[in-house]
């Protein structure tokens, strides 16, 4: 038995396929073939905003909110998760005086 795909099937569904085997003299049996369609990483997280700006007085820092960045992704289950990191330039070798959760809360330091 063959089966073939003809057109783009959706992430985390699942077809219940039942297939009968028949002999020459009429006997037959059936299985149900269970085919799960699994998410893949195929898109990236996409920012709620082209550019967040935030401003903050001088003075008392410590633990200072200054805002929350949002990001979704399509994807499924664990490919869908977006966590937030700052990067930092190369050649930088000073620390950032901020830092944002993994859940996108930016924070001075």
């Amino acid at each position: 038995c063959e089966v073939t795909v003809s057109g783009l099937l959706p992430p985390q569904t699942e077809f219940r396929l039942n297939i009968t085997a028949v002999d020459g003299g009429g006997l037959e049996t059936y299985i149900v073939a269970r085919i799960f369609v699994k998410d893949v990483n195929n898109n990236s997280p996409v920012f709620e905003k082209s550019r967040y700006y935030y401003e903050i007085v001088e003075g008392d820092y410590a633990d200072k909110l200054l805002g929350h960045v949002v990001a979704s992704d399509p994807d499924f289950g664990e490919n869908g998760n977006v966590s937030y990191t700052l990067l930092q330039k190369r050649d930088s070798s000073s620390k950032l005086p901020f830092v944002v959760s993994f859940d996108g809360i930016i924070t001075v330091d």
